[in-house]
């Protein structure tokens, strides 16, 4: 039916290339009978031999270089052209496989950096047009694969990508582009590219800055803050991180450490900008945050080592929040705020702000008066908590050039938490200063019990005075002492001292455990020292019985949750 079907008029293409193929066959056997031909003229004696000769050596050179050439190229496409018929993926529309494709170059976030993460994307979207006709067709074709605009300061070389040369087709990148744009950038970018990156400031969905440098931030947001610039109205997504160093963080912030001055028009420019925001994303670099003010428009809020100065700044700023009624996510990591005694609490503060449609709050690595100014003021009770605690939260910060950091008693930070609902607690333990003692960690899972879903433990070791931390004991009904119903038990980076006191120790929690992520070194009887768990070990297999959802990692592996984790592309 096939071949019935092939020589049809139906395909015309088909037709007129068995045409050509027969045609080239008569043209070779005519040629192959006129060379044979010349041969029998030179015995004839009518033909100048070495004429006939000069005229054979130059028809073989040319025809010789001519056919090898065309004949590979013909072999070559005509096999392509095969493979791809007997291939299921041609078969796809090209819809499809742009979906596919898509999917492949702008995979889901890993932690890798911005940078690596850029590089990543223009490697896969290289690879593919390298693959084949289509697949370059199909990349070509669909803007979206040239949407991320990258302006990056990297060796000739990095991440398996020439830099030097992916220059010089930026503009190339940027006419194949459609539709909205991303920018990354972490160097302040030649000055020829000013009218570019302001004509295509409409189309910027997003712009992610990466530098130490505060002239670069200052540089390129100039670009889109200028009076005279045209409006970035797609612009949906601002991500910016400034490197700071660690004495920066000693003392509050002075004027020349903010990206703009105060009351400038640029600072008027980003105050509005704000607004029209659906996520803000800022990292190290100085705002004036006691000027901010945001709309419904904003759904995710991301600060992370940003120097506030005085509690009293982080207290105004939470206040501004109450008018983004729209945010859903607040991530607050490693943020840092300075103490000078009590906050005046207002009556609108004393119930504490009210975030209405807040989905979900990150309160990661403070210091307690930060730590105690957000838990304190943020009233909303309808979103999902998590909290790590690391060593920080026994302290008070205080500026270098006053008392320093100060102790935090142990009763304040309980008498804290004791009043917030936490449904993940995450603990960055430190072995080093025995953070926290067993004693510590039961009353921490004591005061968070009554909503705790899931506990998550890092660099700690489980000894003969732990296991009693985690072991479930019925609680009579007649008791007000919560009980603890763990859904999800992370213990990364563990030392175990005794295997079947922890093996006990998970049971007890069975009735409720549904997840177990289990990376640990343990003590064995036939060994001497510490032996990683692995998937063949009896432990790791009555785990993997008793837990629905058990999974093993690498005890040496640090989670990045609990890392300084690189700045990502999104």
């Amino acid at each position: 039916m096939m071949a019935t079907d092939i020589s049809s008029s139906n395909y015309p293409d088909i037709h007129q290339w068995k045409d050509a193929g027969v045609s080239l066959s008569v043209a070779l056997t005519k040629y192959l009978e006129l060379s044979l031909s010349l041969g029998t003229e030179a015995f004839s004696g009518e033909t100048k031999l070495k004429e006939l000769a000069s005229q054979i050596d130059s028809g073989l050179c040319s025809i010789q270089t001519t056919l090898n050439q065309q004949i590979s190229r013909t072999r070559s496409t005509i096999t392509q052209a095969r493979n791809l018929a007997l291939s299921s993926i041609y078969c796809l529309p090209r819809e499809i496989l742009s979906t596919i494709f898509m999917n492949v170059v702008f995979s889901p976030p890993t932690s890798e950096s911005a940078e690596a993460s850029v590089a990543g994307i223009y490697l896969k979207l290289y690879n593919l047009l390298a693959t084949c006709k289509e697949w370059k067709d199909v990349v070509l074709n669909q803007g979206e694969f040239w949407s991320i605009i990258p302006i990056l300061d990297l060796s000739p070389q990095a991440y398996g990508v020439d830099w030097k040369k992916f220059g010089c087709v930026l503009s190339r990148c940027i006419e194949r582009s459609k539709g909205n744009l991303y920018l990354v950038a972490n160097k302040l970018h030649d000055a020829s590219y000013d009218d570019l990156l302001a004509t295509l400031s409409p189309r910027l969905h997003a712009i992610n800055i990466s530098t130490n440098n505060r002239s670069v931030v200052r540089g390129i947001m100039n670009i889109f803050l200028r009076p005279y610039s045209p409006d970035p109205r797609a612009l949906s997504e601002l991500s910016v991180y400034q490197d700071q160093e660690e004495q920066y963080y000693n003392n509050p912030p002075s004027k020349e450490d903010h990206i703009f001055r105060l009351n400038s028009l640029e600072q008027g420019s980003f105050e509005n900008l704000a607004l029209k925001l659906s996520v803000l994303r800022i990292r190290g670099a100085q705002f004036h945050w006691d000027t901010f003010s945001f709309s419904h428009s904003l759904t995710e809020l991301h600060l992370q080592e940003i120097n506030f100065g005085y509690d009293s700044t982080v207290a105004s700023f939470l206040g501004t929040l109450a008018s983004a009624s729209g945010l859903h996510v607040l991530k607050l990591i490693s943020v840092r705020s300075f103490y000078r005694g009590p906050l005046n609490f207002n009556p609108v503060a004393e119930r504490g702000i009210q975030i209405p449609n807040l989905r979900f709050l990150l309160v990661d690595d403070l210091y307690f008066n930060t730590l105690d100014c957000i838990l304190s003021l943020v009233g909303s009770r309808s979103h999902d908590l998590t909290l790590l605690l690391s060593r920080r939260c026994r302290f008070i910060d205080c500026p270098a050039s006053e008392v320093g950091v100060q102790d935090a008693t142990w009763e304040s930070l309980c008498e804290l938490l004791r009043e917030v609902p936490i449904k993940k607690l995450l603990i960055s333990g430190d072995r080093q200063s025995q953070w926290p003692s067993p004693s510590e960690l039961k009353e921490l899972i004591k005061l968070t019990a009554p909503g705790l879903e899931t506990l998550w433990v890092n660099l700690w070791d489980f000894d003969a005075t732990c296991f009693d931390v985690l072991t479930y004991r019925p609680v009579p009904q007649d008791s007000s002492e919560p009980t603890l119903n763990l859904v999800n038990l992370h213990l990364t980076c563990a030392r175990i001292h005794d295997q079947g006191a922890f093996l006990e120790m998970v049971l007890s929690q069975s009735r409720s455990l549904q997840h177990m992520l289990l990376g640990a070194a343990a003590r064995s009887h036939k060994m001497v020292g510490w032996v990683h768990l692995q998937e063949n070990y009896p432990l790791a297999s009555k785990l993997k019985n008793t837990v629905p959802n058990f999974q093993l990692v690498d005890c040496d592996d640090m989670p990045s949750e609990f890392q300084d984790a690189p700045w990502q592309l999104w």
